[in-house]
């Protein structure tokens, strides 16, 4: 077949797809609104955030919202802060790095990440993931991957026709960027000739606008044995594997050489030499930004991460995550702590004996009480009294009754600050402990517990116990951490508790009274929530400052039992000032 002809060929996609962007989406029964969009990118259309950061949340949560639209069998994690690229079969990974590309509109950035995002839930609803460690051959891995990656975003494009404009925009992109190479700096694409037809396999699978002149005749009539493999193309797992194997089939006999030189691609034929092709083009597809979105790698290096989640002076990554929540006060973050179980059963063996006395300070109080009233001249028949009943006696009945005790709270919060460090935080974590375990003993009472520090440029509550939030051991992770800013760590606190309960609520705060702002603002924030169904106490621990400066009550702490005993009688007396009765 002469050249020109083969260039003609090879000139026109096999796919049916796009001819600008090689995205196959199914045409028939859609409105077609997206074309009407003059900016180019399909998400400026929707949103148009203020900041980088307001961009990376609003592109997290779009994300999300697709991946729920592509009906996945389960519930799909995106993190941003992963170790791993592509997706582990439960979490997609999505890198940022081109969020610091300046020539990207807010609109680009936004659809490559949830392109990207699409990209992974199609291998969560299209890809088998049991082939994966079948094949041993890493050349085959390749391909089946590069072969796998057209087949989901066809399937895709033809179920949900939608996502197709974001897989357009991802391989617009990231491709687009290996074109630009191509033309400009030609001599960092020119490796091995068997790097050349890989890489040539994966550009006629991909994005054919990267078969430049020179490709087509150098691999033309193999590229040409290429498609007749992928023709009709797999539609399954396991026919891409079986297409890659035939691909790699073809490439083997193409490097052998009977004479043990090198074959027509440029390499020996040897398993070694083989294997070691494949390393050669990933690294350079990711030098120059072309790889395709979900080829395995080593991971998110900072490299792939945009400057806002690199640089570790924002908690965007973690708030988009999920694992950390914004607080109600800005710059106040919540942080759902993580259970040590032997720190807590430690903490518990040296104050399990003064349990007792803070339980039985507590015994029956806030209980429900049952009331009879007897002798009455109606109700239920006193069955104590048949014989004044026979006899005319009127006042031969009982009422029955209910004292209900009214709900309420005790909210705890531990200062996890520098200054704790050592004996006061294990103090600290122990008397948490011995509140927790002697309160969830009685009846009618929420118990909240939350520690808190200053780190990072943010008043960081973490979460020990709420409803909803109930991890056994957590309070063994308390730890001494950095700077503490006390005031607005309890009224963060306190607007915790108020989203769970409108009850009066005892305020316990552990520290060592040395927040790092005058103690006259812990004071004003105390008085402003005395006002709203709060009443404090502070327990201190060997105390920097006056403790009555900040709260009208305190208890310093110097042994367990006088503690516990001081605690027993303080929670007591709130319950029952807190818990109003009414009869029913």
């Amino acid at each position: 077949m002469e050249t020109s002809e083969i260039v003609s060929i090879l000139k026109e996609d096999f796919l049916d797809r796009d001819g600008e962007t090689f995205v196959k989406a199914r045409k028939e029964g859609r409105l077609g609104w997206e074309n009407g969009i003059s900016s180019g990118a399909y998400s400026e259309y929707m949103l148009r955030p203020a900041s980088q950061e307001e961009l990376i949340r609003n592109a997290y949560s779009v994300a999300k919202d697709m991946i729920t639209a592509m009906d996945t069998p389960f519930r799909v994690k995106i993190s941003i802060t992963g170790k791993k690229s592509a997706t582990d079969g439960r979490t997609v990974f999505v890198a940022t790095w081109y969020f610091d590309d300046k020539d990207l509109s807010v609109g680009e950035k936004l659809d490559i990440f949830v392109g990207l995002a699409v990209h992974e839930g199609s291998h969560l609803l299209y890809s088998d993931f049991s082939l994966l460690g079948k094949v041993p051959c890493k050349a085959v891995k390749y391909l089946h991957n590069v072969i796998e990656d057209e087949m989901i975003e066809r399937k895709l494009g033809s179920a949900k026709p939608g996502l197709a404009c974001f897989l357009a925009a991802t391989k617009y992109y990231y491709f687009g960027r290996y074109e630009k190479t191509l033309e400009e700096k030609p001599e960092e694409i020119v490796h091995s000739r068997i790097v050349r037809a890989l890489d040539a396999v994966f550009s006629l699978i991909r994005y054919p606008r990267n078969l430049e002149a020179g490709v087509i005749p150098d691999f033309g009539e193999l590229l040409l044995k290429v498609r007749d493999i992928l023709t009709p193309y797999p539609e399954s797992s396991s026919q891409a594997l079986d297409a890659a194997e035939r691909i790699w089939d073809l490439l083997s006999e193409e490097v052998k050489d009977s004479d043990g030189g090198k074959g027509p691609l440029g390499v020996t034929g040897s398993a070694d030499d083989l294997e070691s092709v494949i390393d050669t083009i990933e690294d350079a597809l990711k030098e120059i930004g072309s790889t395709a979105p979900g080829v395995d790698g080593n991971g998110i290096p900072s490299a792939l991460m945009c400057g806002e989640i690199r640089d570790g002076d924002s908690m965007i990554g973690d708030i988009c995550e999920g694992t950390v929540e914004e607080g109600s006060i800005e710059g106040s973050l919540i942080c759902h702590a993580e259970e040590d179980r032997q720190e807590y059963f430690q903490g518990l063996q040296e104050i399990r004996r003064y349990i007792p006395a803070i339980a039985g300070a507590l015994k029956n109080t806030g209980r429900d009480v049952t009331l009879i009233n007897r002798g009455m001249r109606s109700g239920n028949l006193d069955t104590s009294k048949l014989a004044e009943a026979f006899q005319g006696v009127q006042t031969v009945y009982e009422r029955k009754g209910e004292s209900k005790a009214g709900r309420s709270g005790v909210c705890i919060l531990v200062d996890e600050s520098g200054s704790m460090y050592g004996e006061k935080i294990h103090a600290a974590k122990n008397t948490a402990i011995l509140l927790e375990q002697a309160l969830s003993q009685a009846p009618n009472l929420s118990v909240f517990i939350y520690g808190h520090t200053y780190e990072d440029g943010y008043n960081k509550l973490f979460v020990y116990r709420e409803p909803g939030y109930r991890k056994r051991y957590t309070l063994g992770s308390a730890e001494a951490r950095s700077g503490n800013v006390d005031s607005i760590a309890i009224l963060e606190a306190a607007a915790r508790v108020r989203k769970y309960t409108n009850d009066s609520i005892l305020f316990i705060v552990i520290s060592d009274g040395a927040p790092c702002e005058p103690p006259a603002n812990v004071r004003s924030a105390v008085d402003t929530l005395e006002r709203h169904g709060f009443s404090f106490i502070a327990v201190s621990i060997e105390p920097h400052h006056d403790p009555g400066m900040m709260y009208r009550n305190n208890i310093t702490l110097t042994d367990y039992s006088r503690l516990a005993i001081e605690l027993g009688k303080v929670v007591k007396k709130a319950i029952l000032k807190n818990a109003k009765r009414q009869t029913v």
